[in-house]
């Protein structure tokens, strides 16, 4: 009974104890708390103070879900549409123009002449439903910026600031009281340098080739005949034009005139290694009248 004195008081079936021998007669111990040795005793469990207790599990964190928001645009994203300034626009050609809101439509066959004059380029466009006016801009490559040329009120432009021979491009907006359209497609152009050639006949006669002709009568009237003939030398072909736009290729023609006027001849002559010409006017009259005597 010695160890009783040593053992804690516990009613219940587990006994903390602080002795370092383990070799209690658990008779003994049962005796001493007063709970009986009998048979159907519940067995006891003996733990010594100090003796660290199992870790009670901490729950599982069940996982929350954070919602992934998505933004669905509400449409396209507006093209922005320049106005015009006095410094000139920031310029972007569009392939395919289309009209702002409020504008009219986007001006049409917009065309720049390519060498056809020497003092200017010429632009054309189709005039647009409504508009009142436009805007043309100009630049030297087909990326922006382009500079303002001008505001015309109908559908044409020259510009004679155009420098001879450098090529630019060319775009028009149209606009009227509620708005402006946006860019046309562009075209080119360019001024031609010096003066436009005008293709000429120019004989260059072999020496021994001239060419010369008479015709008879010298005056004559309309619906008479007049004979042509030929007086070069060393020709070998002819061409003849009359100057009322009837031609020969005969050496000695013949032609009527059918109205009076003034008319200027010109003879070509070739004979296969050069060329010559010459020219001539001729005068026809009006037929005579007779008085009403037949004299």
């Amino acid at each position: 009974m010695s160890y009783c004195n040593n053992l804690p008081s516990c009613s219940a079936s587990t006994v903390f104890h602080d002795r370092s021998e383990l070799e209690i007669d658990p008779y003994l111990l049962r005796a001493c708390i007063g709970s009986g040795n009998g048979p159907g005793v519940p067995p006891l469990t003996l733990i010594p103070y100090g003796t660290p207790s199992a870790p009670t599990p901490s729950p599982t964190p069940t996982a929350t879900r954070t919602p992934t928001w998505t933004t669905t645009p509400g449409g396209p994203t507006p093209t922005p549409t320049r106005t015009p300034t006095p410094g000139g626009p920031t310029l972007t050609p569009t392939p395919t123009p289309t009209p702002a809101p409020g504008g009219p439509p986007v001006p049409t066959g917009v065309s720049a002449s390519d060498g056809a004059f020497t003092d200017r380029v010429r632009v054309t466009w189709n005039a647009p439903a409504g508009a009142t006016g436009y805007w043309v801009y100009r630049n030297t490559t087909a990326s922006p910026p382009a500079s303002e040329m001008a505001w015309v009120g109908s559908p044409g432009y020259d510009d004679s600031t155009a420098v001879p021979g450098q090529t630019y491009w060319y775009w028009v907006r149209a606009g009227k009281a509620s708005g402006w359209s946006t860019y046309s497609a562009y075209d080119t152009g360019f001024r031609v340098i010096g003066p436009v050639p005008t293709p000429t006949r120019t004989p260059t006669p072999p020496a021994g080739l001239t060419a010369s002709f008479a015709f008879a009568p010298g005056a004559p009237f309309a619906g008479a005949t007049v004979q042509f003939t030929d007086t070069s030398t060393g020709a070998s072909a002819w061409d003849w034009s009359f100057g009322d736009g009837a031609r020969s290729s005969a050496r000695n023609p013949v032609h009527t005139y059918a109205a009076r006027g003034t008319y200027t001849v010109v003879l070509w002559v070739s004979n296969g290694v050069g060329s010559s010409q010459t020219t001539k006017t001729i005068t026809v009259g009006a037929r005579a009248r007779r008085n009403s005597s037949g004299r």
